[in-house]
């Protein structure tokens, strides 16, 4: 294969160069990589992205859920947050295959818990900013330690475009 052949619809730049350069390293060079050990996963945009065990998104998500059932235990009890504190995700497996087949009972439970957790999140840095805003007119100077303590502020995500 040509080097015009791989990446066909990059620029010749730099960046394209280094690559092209790396995989060469790691395949071809006297100290390349063997080809029982080369891993690589490439998310749907080309990036590099981990995939396993789990989609990063759903890591995140799954540890969402993991920290809410172990600030209200009640929550253990019940999916998807049962599947997140056993660790044992067959739940959430069984939920999309479910879906594929036009059932869309566990997945409501799942997009409700995802819901919950999100709405729960954006809450907590409202009040956060609220309470931190209250602080400062009282006092007529920023706490240091609650400006750094305080979480990020939620931002609204802007459509790709106006970025």
């Amino acid at each position: 294969m040509t080097a015009e052949e791989v990446l066909p619809s990059w620029a010749d730049t730099p960046t394209r160069a280094a690559i092209l350069d790396f995989v060469r390293t790691v395949t071809e060079a006297p100290d390349a990589v063997p080809i029982e050990a080369r891993i690589a996963v490439f998310d749907n945009d080309g990036t590099l992205w981990t995939e396993k065990p789990m989609p990063t998104q759903l890591h995140y998500i799954v540890q969402q859920w993991k920290a809410a059932a172990e600030a209200d235990p009640s929550l253990a009890e019940r999916q998807p947050y049962k599947a997140a504190v056993t660790g044992d995700l067959s739940w959430l497996a069984a939920a999309v295959d479910k879906h594929y087949l036009g059932n869309d009972s566990d997945l409501k439970t799942m997009i409700g818990a995802i819901v919950a957790t999100t709405y729960t999140r954006h809450a907590s840095v409202a009040a956060t900013s609220t309470i931190r805003g209250q602080l400062l007119r009282r006092s007529g100077s920023a706490p240091s330690a609650l400006i750094m303590a305080a979480p990020p502020r939620a931002s609204p995500r802007r459509p790709a475009a106006a970025r």
